[in-house]
């Protein structure tokens, strides 16, 4: 059933696909939560203590990433490298690489992966890749 409406659609995902809580203005991002006005997390990045001398992983692009001698290495705060577009980071515990090509059935299958419930998100991704999953 449609439903004729008048005015602007608030869409409530902005930045990242992250939906806004209008309640307390912070957005959600599965380990933390952001403060977009004050631009800040809130709650420490938990790849910040991660510590590949003692896990079998590694970060998203499978290096140590420079360790103490890498900047971002020394942010607890920090978010895909400070790189939005080029990385992901779906529950703050694993950052992926996303290619220019990344809407396809690798990519489908990654989104898929990490999110709950995707029924219908799987079918978006489906006809925007062109392909079934």
């Amino acid at each position: 059933m449609l439903e004729q409406r008048t005015g602007v659609y608030d869409n409530p995902y902005k930045f990242n696909a992250k939906e806004l809580d209008r309640e307390t203005g912070l957005y959600y991002y599965g380990a933390r939560y952001y403060n977009p006005r004050a631009s800040i997390w809130y709650g420490v990045d938990p790849l910040a203590v991660y510590n590949p001398a003692m896990e079998t992983q590694f970060y998203g692009d499978g290096q140590h990433n420079g360790g103490v001698f890498y900047w971002g290495n020394l942010n607890p705060y920090i978010y895909t490298y400070q790189n939005p577009i080029k990385y992901i980071d779906p529950n703050g515990k694993h950052v992926y690489f996303m290619t220019p090509g990344a809407v396809n059935k690798e990519g489908a299958n990654l989104l898929v992966d990490l999110t709950p419930g995707v029924g219908d998100v799987k079918g978006v991704v489906e006809g925007l890749a062109g392909r079934t999953i």
